[in-house]
């Protein structure tokens, strides 16, 4: 809670909560996401979409079918290593996206935003250094699934970040926003495929190294960019560290061209951080009531998030298969890919039109639209 005192308040510490000394004049309480409000946007709001927009661009930056077929041709992998270079990356990214929310909400938004990025970045950096077969499968192995895990992870916190350092009516623009600039991956994935392995992995002068190297540069900025940012003030309020959550309402106001408050403190309610995460085991206890409370809606968005990362991981074999196998090849399979690559940015605009009759109804117009697709994908004449 926030509380508005007309002269500078004086910011002690008793048992380890926030107290501040008030003058006699009474003034109204202001929560911090009010405060949020009377900001407004600008250009720290722009920074978020540029930073966290960023780190997930780089996580669809990577083509994973002909990243896979690569790094197991260099390295000699059998086949059933080959397959499981997948299957690996996929429990990465679900361990991943299972530990953003706790890890979160101990540690902080940010600093799981930047624990992700730090795990991609180290990654690509080792892939490509490694000599061609001078490791063993089960390190190949470990590195994949890393790399799922630091990827996916840093979503969650990075859009947890971005809702919680705004005013509540520029959240949806800064969420579409954030798609916008993460769409910008899945092109700069099909041009890349396109100049670096334009045989999707299966040919010797298919340079996986590059792009890994591309995509560690990349990640290693997007990590230096996250300097720019501010922790969560919600989280930071929620926490009881008065002093912090009050300099980042500040920085926000004054990178945003407004005059700081000084006269803007936290006040905690008394036993508020009670409730708040200490250590491992009460973020255990809070995911346990959570799947207690909420079972059923955890397990439908559950389903939901593992459809989702099962097509996305298999459909980049897909269109990797369907485009070598066309009858007709005057236009190159990596030329496909990328015009296929530009289809996120239509999709991502076209929903932002169309948010005005509901998010359910929008999800379920997609889906529908996306069985139709993949069944006539089936039919011989759609492939000819």
């Amino acid at each position: 809670m926030l509380r508005r005192t007309p002269s500078k308040p004086s910011l002690t510490r008793l048992h380890g909560r926030a107290v501040v000394d008030l003058d006699s004049e009474k003034c109204p309480p202001i929560t911090v996401q009010n405060r949020l409000d009377q900001i407004g946007s600008g250009n720290y709001q722009l920074l978020l979409i540029f930073c966290i927009g960023g780190a997930q661009l780089v996580e669809s930056l990577e083509p994973a079918a002909a990243m896979n077929t690569a790094i197991s041709r260099a390295h000699g992998l059998l086949d059933w290593q080959r397959s499981l270079l997948p299957v690996v990356s996929s429990i990465g990214s679900i361990s991943g996206l299972l530990a953003a929310g706790p890890l979160s909400d101990w540690r902080g938004r940010k600093t799981v935003l930047v624990l992700g990025l730090t795990v991609i970045t180290v990654i690509n950096a080792s892939v490509a250094a490694l000599p061609p077969q001078s490791v063993a499968p089960e390190v190949l192995l470990v590195l994949r699934f890393l790399y799922g895990f630091g990827k996916d992870m840093q979503k969650p916190a990075g859009f947890i970040l971005a809702v919680e350092s705004c005013s509540i009516n520029v959240r949806p623009r800064i969420v579409f926003g954030i798609q916008m600039v993460n769409a910008l991956g899945y092109f700069f994935e099909a041009l890349f495929t396109l100049t670096i392995m334009p045989h999707f992995g299966e040919a010797s002068s298919d340079n996986f190294r590059l792009y890994c190297t591309i995509d560690g540069v990349l990640a290693l900025t997007m990590l230096l960019s996250t300097r720019l940012l501010r922790e969560s003030p919600s989280f930071l309020a929620v926490k009881g560290d008065a002093e912090a959550c009050v300099e980042v309402l500040e920085d926000i106001a004054h990178i945003n061209g407004q005059a700081a408050m000084r006269d803007v403190v936290v006040q905690m309610p008394p036993g508020s951080d009670q409730d708040s995460p200490r250590n491992l085991g009460d973020v255990a206890g809070v995911f346990r009531n959570l799947l207690v409370s909420h079972a059923g809606l955890v397990v439908m968005l559950g389903f939901m998030d593992s459809f989702h990362l099962f097509f996305r991981m298999g459909s980049s074999y897909l269109w990797k298969d369907l485009f070598q196998l066309l009858p007709s090849r005057q236009i190159p399979a990596s030329m496909l890919n990328m015009i296929s690559g530009m289809a996120p940015f239509l999709g991502i605009f076209i929903s932002e039109r169309m948010l005005w009759i509901g998010v359910r109804q929008i999800a379920m117009i997609v889906t529908a639209l996306a069985s139709i697709s993949l069944a006539c994908l089936t039919e011989p004449i759609v492939r000819m």
